[in-house]
């Protein structure tokens, strides 16, 4: 009975890293259209003779991405961990 409570604990805490992780991916990823849109001097503004805007998604997702990727699996891993240690306690 026990192991079932602390098991659904540990669904439920991974569930809600997964809600926060992508939520704050897609609040990153809807930024840049926003901004786009919303402002004259993007869409022309350039670095180097480079649109800014592919420079945005070449250089700022895709880090922003692998960065969540990280924190995910190391936050995971320590659901896992805790979990492992009140199992073993009981």
């Amino acid at each position: 009975m026990r192991g079932e409570v602390l098991l659904t604990a540990l669904r439920r805490s991974q569930f809600r890293l997964a809600i926060g992780i992508g939520a704050v991916f897609l609040t990153t990823i809807a930024a840049i259209p926003i901004l786009y849109w919303s402002t004259d001097w993007f869409p022309r503004a350039e670095f180097r003779h480079l649109p800014l805007i592919w420079l945005t998604l070449g250089l700022g997702i895709f880090p922003v991405i692998v960065g969540l990727g990280w924190v995910h699996v190391r936050m995971a891993e320590w659901y896992e961990e805790r979990f492992v240690e009140l199992v073993e306690d009981v």
